[in-house]
């Protein structure tokens, strides 16, 4: 980032990234005392760089009354619990509870007295409701509690019941859906399944003895992340082609990324990660699936990736964020077959 005048970026970068981890720390549902000092330190480190908007002349100074409140967060958040139980939005829902519909019930005259016994019936009368309901109310708890046990925090994947597109010809994955090395990766995923100890060079020389029993696959275009036990989404990644509806309305093509593990389910981190943008989600027919399969039965679902390089040790000092860019073999981008789940 080239800034005016030949300031380095630095300070910009530490700044703006000081900040933002002070907004996502402070809307954290729970704290600790790590938590608390992490966000203290994000401020210190934004008030110690703010100082560059005043040297590129874009702020004269920075009496700004919501930046001084968020001095008092570490305090307030000690005393009166998590952010995440108010926002400005509660007191303007809360001005047509009490105020507007209030002063509706007047006849408009003399009408703080009647607003605030219209209030004090209201209360009266929603207290009344939560006692009368009160033990229905610990027996829904209680049933929720007792359901505790059986929930399970894992996420799971879903796809759709039926492909978004049916026979898709292995030509249409190369040139609508980029995936150039669909055929050799293919073959490549095959063979390192059967034998998962091969090196680099025996799975080359396994997968040209692999032929492909098939010249076209479905397709999926979506793929949803739920918490196991719920039906809710909380995720999902899309794929797709360049598309043209009956009204002539064109869809842009989308190839989302996503994070792969590609380690051990017992390292734990960003590291056991590698980022991956995914090219076709699909599956094969049964015919193809039983002439394939030998002793170990293949994954319902595949993925046609293309792999960025993996996280280095240590994240950019400025940003404090992992830098990555596109794998290539030669000119090549570094492709790959990989179970969906």
């Amino acid at each position: 980032m080239c800034l005016p005048n030949g300031f380095n970026s630095a300070r910009l970068l530490r700044c703006v990234r000081a900040f933002l981890d002070f907004l996502f720390l402070a809307q954290l549902p729970l704290h600790s005392t790590a938590t608390l000092r992490h966000l203290r330190q994000a401020l210190d480190q934004f008030h110690e760089n703010k100082s560059i908007f005043l040297d590129l002349d874009i702020r004269e100074n920075f009496e700004i009354p919501k930046l001084h409140a968020c001095a008092h967060y570490v305090s307030s958040i000690k005393l009166y619990g998590t952010t995440n139980n108010y926002n400005t939005q509660s007191t303007e829902r809360l001005h047509i509870d009490l105020a507007k519909d209030a002063y509706r019930s007047t006849n408009r005259k003399d009408e703080y007295p009647q607003m605030t016994l219209w209030l004090e019936r209201r209360e009266r009368i929603h207290q009344h409701h939560n006692y009368v309901h009160q033990d229905r109310q610990a027996h829904n708890e209680q049933h929720m509690l007792s359901l505790l046990p059986t929930l399970n925090p894992e996420r799971s994947l879903k796809v759709t019941r039926r492909p978004s597109a049916n026979a898709v010809a292995i030509s249409v994955l190369v040139s609508h859906y980029g995936a150039t090395f669909f055929r050799d990766a293919f073959a490549r995923f095959i063979a390192g399944w059967r034998d998962p100890n091969l090196s680099r060079a025996q799975l080359e020389r396994e997968s040209m003895n692999i032929n492909i029993p098939f010249t076209a696959v479905s397709v999926y275009h979506r793929l949803k992340f739920t918490n196991a036990g719920h039906s809710e989404t909380e995720d999902s990644l899309h794929v797709y082609p360049a598309r043209c509806h009956k009204n002539g309305r064109l869809d842009s093509s989308r190839f989302d990324t996503a994070l792969v593990r590609t380690g051990s389910v017992e390292i734990l981190g960003i590291h056991a990660y590698r980022v991956a943008q995914i090219r076709i989600i699909f599956n094969i027919s049964k015919a193809a699936r039983g002439y394939l399969e030998r002793d170990r039965p293949l994954p319902p679902y595949f993925a046609y990736v293309e792999w960025f390089t993996p996280f280095r040790q240590d994240p950019e000092q400025n940003t404090r964020m992992f830098k990555v860019s596109r794998s290539f073999i030669g000119t090549s981008r570094l492709s790959e077959i990989i179970p969906v789940d």
